[in-house]
């Protein structure tokens, strides 16, 4: 039986593990791709994610902390509400707009052509 064999991801071929002309199975790996740019995609996403996230717990302290010092008359209404909008707008940004849902997108699909940077045989 004679099939198309195409990879589920662009990149350099590392590897052509089976014999030309050879029978091969169903999940036999045929090609190993080079995993290294999928890789770094990966860690870069992870990485934003994780700074997302600090960036958050950050104006979380920050305007936690006004609100302490202005309930003991040692800081400004104004500090205190620059900070809840700070607080606000950082929420806004990065859990509830674009840019979270395009680096979880991201951080997904770029896991899942590591995943596939091995070339199987289709079923």
């Amino acid at each position: 039986m004679m099939t198309d064999v195409r990879s589920r991801v662009t990149g350099i071929v590392l590897k052509r593990i089976f014999q030309q002309g050879s029978n091969v199975e169903q999940g036999d790996v045929l090609y190993q791709m080079d995993p290294a740019p999928f890789r770094a995609k990966v860690l870069s996403a992870e990485a934003i994610l994780d700074s997302a996230g600090a960036a958050q717990k950050l104006a979380s302290q920050k305007a936690d902390g006004q609100l302490q010092l202005q309930r003991g008359n040692v800081t400004t209404q104004q500090d205190t509400e620059s900070a809840a909008a700070v607080l606000e707008l950082v929420q806004g940004i990065q859990w509830s707009g674009l840019q979270s849902f395009l680096c979880r997108h991201t951080h997904f699909c770029t896991r899942a052509q590591f995943c596939h940077s091995a070339v199987t045989l289709p079923p």
